[in-house]
């Protein structure tokens, strides 16, 4: 990419969707080194828990960041082809993690000492059927997600700017979040049960104080969050908005604490991407790297993200295949879950690492892909003429 074009590119979208990426690495850290089984009761797991509190921005800063960027798009043809790529991405990552996994696991066994370990094998009906039902590669319920938000982002921003006042947009976001995030923080308690308030993690029946019909319209509350972003900015300095985010996490991991205390974690509404608790998180994590100054920030490292952002859905994607090549590794040589909490700063790189390289792979093939694509074009083209 020249200079010019470079300069041009904004590098907080891009440090934010990589630093979204790795919130999806670290996020599956706790799934997959067992922190959600083992009880919350020394503080390496409490130090764990507040890491999980943090980590939960993932999915809602990357729909933040679809609202951020595709806010001025329109429902011409030119936007439909956009999703191309993205439906390559799956494809290819979905058959990576079907017949390319099976291979570096019997290729990797012996070294890293993995458990025998039942791997399916599928026909070309089999792989067609999970491909179209999104199961290929099994992270891949946001693409499935993230089509339908695609097919409406257009539309959603005819309504957008449509709204002819910043107050009626800021009343839009508020509507959204007491329809959609409230009830994920006002619905869960139990007002009934004696000595609940001490120990809340007793009992899960709660009472229900609010409608919570709409929780699953999350995606399209973050991404108008991302419209009014783009539009009119988060107004603070850095520094303020450091000490917000912080500040942000550190309530979220109280709260979460408080509902999981002596017991293995809490998995409810709270700890979810709808939940009331990150949008504080995404308000001040994005405005800080929006109010930053990137004048001065050397070429190299904008080149870094730049290129590491483009691979960020394949990382995504990918991952489960290095999730699964080397969390067996770690619960195998350290037994105890609390004494996992070093393996993050180890493993949660390396997970990223791997799959940035097979993404890099995956987007080498979609470039080969358009090429020959347009190629054949040409010569259908020419032939017509003929």
């Amino acid at each position: 990419m020249k200079n010019g074009k470079l300069q041009a590119r904004d590098p907080a979208a891009d440090i934010l969707r990589c630093i979204a990426a790795f919130s999806v690495i670290s996020i599956h850290f706790f799934m997959n080194s067992g922190f959600y089984s083992a009880p919350i009761d020394c503080p390496r797991m409490i130090v764990l828990l507040f890491m999980r509190s943090a980590s939960v921005i993932c999915v809602p800063l990357f729909l933040t960041l679809s609202g951020y960027l595709m806010t001025n798009k329109r429902p011409v043809r030119s936007y439909y082809r956009g999703i191309r790529n993205t439906l390559f991405t799956y494809v290819v990552s979905g058959l990576c993690c079907m017949l390319l996994f099976p291979v570096l696991y019997r290729w990797l066994q012996p070294a890293l000492g993995l458990p025998d370990k039942a791997i399916p094998s599928y026909d070309w009906k089999g792989i067609v059927f999970k491909l179209l039902n999104f199961s290929a590669a099994p992270y891949a319920w946001y693409i499935e997600m993230y089509i339908g938000l695609f097919l409406l982002m257009p539309f959603l921003n005819i309504l957008y700017h449509g709204i002819d006042s910043k107050r009626k947009k800021q009343a839009l976001l508020l509507t959204l979040a007491v329809i959609v995030n409230l009830s994920t923080v006002v619905n869960t308690y139990n007002f009934t049960l004696p000595g609940w308030w001490s120990r809340p993690s007793m009992s899960s029946d709660y009472q229900q104080l609010i409608p919570d019909y709409w929780i699953g319209f999350y995606p399209v509350f973050y991404y108008f969050l991302g419209s009014y972003f783009r539009e009119y900015g988060v107004k603070m300095k850095p520094w303020q908005a450091a000490l917000g985010f912080a500040a942000a996490c550190l309530i979220s991991g109280g709260y979460n604490l408080w509902r999981s205390f002596g017991t293995s974690f809490v998995y409810e509404a709270w700890t979810l991407w709808a939940s009331a608790l990150i949008i504080p998180q995404i308000i001040f994590l994005t405005a800080f790297f929006t109010n930053l100054r990137y004048s001065r920030m050397p070429y190299s490292l904008r080149w870094c993200f730049y290129k590491l952002s483009g691979l960020c859905l394949g990382i995504y994607l990918t991952s489960w295949i290095f999730d699964n090549l080397y969390y067996p590794v770690l619960t195998a040589s350290v037994p105890a879950v609390r004494d996992r909490l070093e393996a993050y700063f180890w493993i949660v790189p390396l997970v990223f690492t791997s799959s940035a390289v097979l993404s890099y792979g995956i987007q080498k093939l979609y470039r080969l892909w358009s090429l020959l694509i347009a190629a054949l074009g040409r010569c259908f083209r020419r032939a017509a003429e003929h």
